[in-house]
């Protein structure tokens, strides 16, 4: 919400207060009142035309000229452009650090929301026996429909408690609503490695903080975060096969590149004499994160990371956010993600 006159259409014009999502306005002239803006754009929406800018100012011109269309163009800055048959998820409104919000006077916390979508399945194509998390797509956003007819309706009951620390509820979802499945109340693996790759600030900064119940800025990344899992045959073994377990405990885990680790996170591995090899017996051995502004930016970093691994008899899901385009379109029209 902000005064109308900070937005008239003679200043940046109609265009941009409505790319950037102005939906109320208040005007404090005479009497006080609060304007609704109809046709301010949607928090998330897809963008089907891709317009090549160089900076902010080629962008406002843009967004002022009358062909600029405000719900199919998207200004594109970043060197990489999209291919042509490929559409753009545009999030209107985001969490920018360093924004602070203020209530009568009073500072009132502003936190950012991860939403992630949790691959369940063993094999590409969601094949295979199910398994706790083989991997995930994520993203940091404001509080959202999703978050606020869920997890918000616990904030009650969890500052009466006195809890302190993270939690998440999964849910299944559809157009009809949305259905919990549990709770979690503790850091989910290999969730947190995946939320490693997008929060800025120091873990041990962050985590002393939320232990002593302090209001802080959560720093994190715009974009995507995808993380997958890297595991061997063993997985299915347990300790049901003891043979296939000792065919694969202190294989040695190589690395093209030793001195590139970056998004490498270690679940059942040991080091022994500067070599990583495989410990425990159950089968998962890493958990690879990458990120990017966009889907596909994220998964070309986590699967080429994944290249620089070898082990013998590795396996991975290969299709980790690769259905983003299908599964935003409907959360979009189910109305979850604004």
């Amino acid at each position: 919400m902000i005064q109308r006159n900070m937005y008239r259409d003679d200043i940046l014009g109609r265009n941009i207060r409505d790319v950037f999502g102005v939906s109320d306005m208040i005007d404090a002239k005479n009497d006080f009142e609060i304007i609704e803006n109809k046709t301010a754009l949607a928090d998330i929406r897809i963008g089907q035309n891709i317009i090549k800018v160089r900076d902010i100012g080629e962008s406002l011109g843009r967004m002022n000229q009358e062909s600029f269309s405000t719900t199919s163009d998207v200004l594109w800055e970043s060197e990489t452009m999209p291919r042509e048959d490929e559409e753009v998820v545009v999030i209107n409104r985001s969490y920018y650090p360093g924004w602070k919000a203020f209530l009568s006077s009073k500072e009132i916390p502003i936190y950012p929301v991860n939403i992630n979508f949790e691959h369940k399945r063993v094999f590409p194509g969601d094949i295979g026996p199910f398994a706790g998390e083989i991997g995930t797509l994520m993203f940091w956003s404001r509080p959202n429909n999703l978050f606020k007819m869920t997890l918000e309706k616990m904030k009650p009951a969890l500052a009466e408690s006195g809890y302190v620390g993270y939690i998440d509820i999964n849910c299944i979802v559809n157009g009809k609503g949305i259905y919990p499945l549990e709770f979690t109340a503790r850091f989910g693996y290999p969730t947190i490695q995946i939320q490693l790759e997008g929060i800025s600030a120091p873990a041990g900064e962050w985590l002393l903080k939320l232990a002593q119940g302090e209001n802080f800025e959560l720093k994190t990344k715009r974009g995507f975060q995808v993380g997958v899992r890297v595991m061997v045959p063993m997985y299915f073994s347990k300790d049901r096969d003891k043979e296939a377990i000792e065919m694969y405990r202190d294989l040695p885990i190589l690395f093209k590149k030793p001195n590139n680790l970056e998004g490498v996170h270690i679940e059942d591995i040991k080091l022994e004499e500067g070599v990583w090899r495989i410990a425990g017996v159950s089968g998962c051995l890493l958990v690879i994160t990458g990120s990017g502004s966009t889907v596909e930016e994220a998964r070309k970093q986590v699967y080429s990371r994944i290249e620089n691994i070898m082990v013998q008899n590795m396996f991975y899901r290969t299709d980790i956010g690769a259905k983003w385009s299908l599964d935003s379109d409907k959360l979009t029209t189910w109305g979850y993600l604004y």
